[in-house]
This record gives structure tokens, C-alpha cells and sequence, in this order.
């Protein structure tokens, strides 16, 4: 027991007298500490820019670049021309895209021009838009025919006339070089490019696909930013093969475009949208076209049982009918058919004297048209002329919203110089209008098509819509045709000297 106390207090004591007390007369060691850093909350040193956003490590701040980019086109007219092409797997030619857009500076006035189809062939389609910063128009041209409509709201390369959002992903997803220097017409550019990617989901998802590989970007710069032109190329593996895309920006003329409608803008602008003067005009320039020239009216309805079902027919009107130039000269012809009865009403005029002639499937009658007074009147059938011919131009042109104008520079013999127009519309546009025309309170599927001539006057339409009533739908289709406009002459039918006053009937 006190070996083991000794032994603990020898310990004590070594420790608390130190090891001087055992070594001897030893030099005392000086100590001296390592310097550590310190963490501070200073910012990282920003990379000298080349050009905004760029240095020469590459991309150190995308938000930059798309902002100095977008400020140089604030409230400055530009020119810019974009240029698409890719080819699938098995195609023998590129499908391409071209477009030229002439932009105000307030983004309203602009008019784009774009032609799409295959580069091993001719025929493409064109397709313009025009602003005049209120009222937007769209043509479509391919082979013989043109559409024109009324443009919904401003088309999207308009809208992205600066490509900010095309600009952030490639800036932020592909590994961009260092800018290189160059001049180009006197300008210096900084010439900035890309091979890697450096997120690819991201990439992937602007393109819509996956797979992307071989992407390249070369952008040009100006010294404050402005991205002046930019290429981009990537490949989409297919199963088939793979898909080549290639997209190519350049803007010119910036702050010194002057964005002049085309001719077709101005054309015949009575034909569609608010500078037609309402359809109220329009039906009017269709009753004056037509005002004393001969014409010959054909006029057809059918109702059908089931608007799907066109084998069962419930009702059939067929109306034919030559007017003179008067008017007060006709001959008209109505063939009405339904489930109980067969019937054949024809009717003429010298101007003088009005003659029926009705035909059944049993009798044959030639009578003088006239009222409880022994006036002369017009049969139902020459005043259902009369009212196609003039009248209810007006009352069609409201029933329907229009959406489309296609013109056909084929116009018909007859109509005078000057294409062929053609309403389309698959909507209804004034429901009491609808109402009148078609004698029915609950329309609907209805599509129409209205042909008019340059002079104005309406050669034709087509009409189709379904109405619903006692719980049923039904099918109704509508044709009528005008021709022959001041070509025809009326001659008197054989059986108008069957009447009383033969004489008075020639």
C-alpha cells in the first residue's frame, strides 16, 4: 500500500514542478503559431467582362447577357430574319421555315412574312401577317389559292422579337468559350461559341426532345451586348436515324426599320373585319352588284332526320328561278317534297301578268296570280327570289362569324374582273340574325361558306346546321347559286297561254 502511494506522489510531483527539474539546465524552446485564414463576408471578385456577361473563362452571368440584349431593342424598330431546317430520317430534303419580320418599335405596327415547306420543291406555303397597330390581317398562299382572315392578337415571332428566353437557355445550358474579337461592315462584334452541354435536362427541355447531342452555338455581340446574329445546330437520336436541327438569327436595320404594309392590306378591306362597315354594308354592296342585270337563281334545302345521317331526308325545297333586269319579269320554278306530299309550282311574268302553274301527283292547274280583288301578285316562289336575290344578303352576312377569306383568283365566267372571294365560318355570329334565317330559336354546328364576287355581289353560299326541336335534332343543309348575271333573257314557259288571257302572256 505505501509503494503505491510513493509511487503516485513522485507522479504529482514530476508533473508539478515540470520537466526542468529532471533534464537540467535545457535552453527553454520558444513557441509560435501557424496563421489560419479567417472565413470573411467579402464577395467573390466579379470576372472582367468581355462583353456583358461573358469574360474570359465564358458565361458568369446569364441574367446579363439576356438583359443587355433586350435593352438594345427596347423601343427600337428592327428588322429580323430567322432561317429553320431539319431533316427526319428517310427524308430526301430538308423541311425549311423562312420568315422576314419588319417590327415597329412599339411592337403593334410589324408585318412578317413566312414561307414553309420542303426545300426540293416549289411549292410552299406563304403566310403573312400585317399591323397597322390596330387591325391585324393574315393571308395564306399556296398554289392557286389565297386565304385572308382576320389575325387573332399579334403572331409569336412577333412577340418574341428579341428571343430572351431562346438567349437564357443557351446561354445558361451550353459551356460557352471565351469571346473572340472580330469586325464585320466596319462593327466590332465579339465572336462567342459553344460545343458542350453543360446542363442538359434543361437543354433537353427547351427542345422538346432527348438524346441531344453535337450542339453548337455561335453567337455574335456587339460591345454592349446586343446578340446580332446567333447560330444554333444539335442532333436528336431517333430510332429510325437521327434529326438534324438547324435555327439561325439575324437582326439588322435596329431603330431604322420602317414597317410598310403590303398591297393585299389594303385590298378589298370591305371584305373582312371592322373595315367592311358591318355586314349591313356589305349586303348592300351585294344587292347593288346585282340592281338591274338579269340573273338566274338556284335554291336548295333539305332536312334531314338525324344530323349525321344524311340517308333520311324528311323535307326537300328546290327553288330555280330567272330574273329581268326589272325584276318585274320572271320565271321561277319550286319543287317541294316531304313524307305526304309531292309538289310542282311554277310561275311567270310579262311584267304585267302574274301566271301560276301548280302540279301535283293528281291535278294540273294554270291560273292568273292575283289577290281577293283581282290584283295581279307575285307567287310565293318569285317573291322567294326576290328575297334570296336582295333582301337577305344582309341577314346572311350577320348570321354568321366569319373566320376565314379565301380568294381564288379563278373567278368564274360572268363575274367581271377580279378574284373570287370566299367566307368561311363555323360559328354564329348574331343569334337573333340566325334566328330569322333559319326560323328556328336553338341552332348550332353551324359552317358556311359565302362566295362574292369583286364587284360585291354574293354568287353563292353553302349552309349547313343543325336544329333541335320536340327533343330531336335535326340535319339542314342550304345551297343557292346565283348565275348568268346579265346574260340570261326570260322567255314566257309553253303553258302560259293556258290561261284565260293567253294574249296578255307573252
Amino acid at each position: 500500500m505505501r509503494r503505491i502511494v510513493a509511487t503516485v506522489a513522485v507522479f504529482v510531483l514530476l508533473v508539478t514542478t515540470g520537466c526542468s527539474g529532471i533534464t537540467g539546465d535545457e535552453p527553454e524552446q520558444e513557441f509560435s503559431a501557424t496563421p489560419v485564414d479567417v472565413p470573411t463576408d467579402e464577395p467573390t471578385p466579379t470576372p472582367e467582362p468581355i462583353v456583358p456577361g461573358i469574360g474570359a473563362e465564358g458565361v458568369f452571368d446569364t441574367d446579363w447577357v439576356v438583359q443587355s440584349h433586350e435593352a438594345a431593342l427596347a423601343g427600337q424598330s428592327v428588322t429580323l430574319h430567322v432561317e429553320e431546317n431539319h431533316r427526319r430520317p428517310g427524308d430526301r430534303s430538308a423541311h425549311v421555315a423562312s420568315s422576314w419580320a419588319f417590327v415597329g418599335a412599339d411592337r403593334e405596327r410589324f408585318h412578317l412574312v413566312q414561307q414553309i415547306g420542303v426545300a426540293a420543291e416549289r411549292n410552299r406555303t406563304l403566310v403573312e401577317y400585317a399591323s397597322n397597330g390596330s387591325s391585324t390581317y393574315e393571308l395564306s398562299e399556296q398554289a392557286n389559292f389565297t386565304i385572308r382572315s382576320v389575325g387573332e392578337g399579334t403572331p409569336p415571332q412577333v412577340q418574341k422579337a428579341t428571343y430572351g428566353e431562346l438567349l437564357r437557355v443557351l446561354f445558361s445550358s451550353v459551356e460557352m468559350d471565351a469571346p473572340q474579337q472580330t469586325w464585320e461592315d466596319g462593327e466590332v462584334l465579339y465572336q462567342v461559341r459553344g460545343r458542350t452541354l453543360a446542363d442538359e435536362q434543361a437543354f433537353e427541355e427547351w427542345a422538346g426532345a432527348e438524346n441531344v447531342t453535337s450542339v453548337y452555338v455561335n453567337a455574335k455581340i456587339t460591345e454592349d451586348g446586343f446578340v446580332r446574329a446567333l447560330q444554333l445546330r444539335y442532333v436528336v437520336a431517333h430510332p429510325d436515324g437521327t434529326i438534324v436541327f438547324n435555327k439561325q438569327l439575324t437582326y439588322s436595320d435596329v431603330g431604322a426599320t420602317e414597317v410598310t404594309l403590303p398591297p393585299w392590306w389594303g385590298q378589298d378591306r370591305w371584305l373582312i373585319g371592322e373595315n367592311s362597315g358591318g355586314e349591313a354594308a356589305l349586303g348592300k354592296r351585294s344587292v347593288a352588284a346585282l340592281e338591274n342585270k338579269s340573273i338566274t337563281v338556284r335554291w336548295s334545302k333539305d332536312v334531314l332526320d338525324n344530323a349525321s345521317d344524311y340517308r333520311s331526308r324528311l323535307s326537300s325545297v328546290h327553288l330555280s328561278g330567272t330574273l329581268g333586269a326589272n325584276r318585274d319579269r320572271y320565271r321561277t320554278r319550286v319543287y317541294i317534297s316531304n313524307s305526304t306530299e309531292q309538289v310542282d309550282f311554277e310561275a311567270f311574268s310579262n311584267g304585267t301578268v302574274r301566271i301560276e302553274r301548280r302540279v301535283t301527283r293528281d291535278t294540273e292547274n294554270v291560273t292568273v296570280a292575283s289577290d281577293e280583288a283581282g290584283n295581279p301578285i307575285d307567287p310565293a316562289a318569285a317573291r322567294r327570289v326576290r328575297q334570296l336575290s336582295v333582301a337577305e344578303a344582309e341577314t346572311l352576312l350577320s348570321a354568321i362569324e366569319f373566320e376565314d377569306v379565301i380568294v381564288d383568283t379563278n373567278a368564274e365566267p360572268g363575274e367581271g374582273p377580279g378574284p373570287r372571294y370566299i367566307f368561311v365560318g363555323r360559328a354564329v355570329g348574331d343569334e337573333q340574325a340566325m334566328r330569322e334565317w333559319t326560323g328556328y330559336d336553338n341552332v348550332s354546328n353551324v359552317s358556311a361558306s359565302v362566295s362574292i364576287a369583286a364587284s360585291g355581289a354574293i354568287r353563292g353560299y353553302r349552309l349547313e346546321y343543325t336544329i333541335h326541336r320536340n327533343g330531336q335534332s335535326d340535319g339542314v343543309s342550304e345551297t343557292y347559286y346565283v348565275h348568268g348575271v346579265d346574260e340570261v333573257q326570260v322567255d314566257a314557259p309553253y303553258w302560259a297561254n293556258q290561261t284565260t288571257e293567253p294574249d296578255s302572256a307573252a
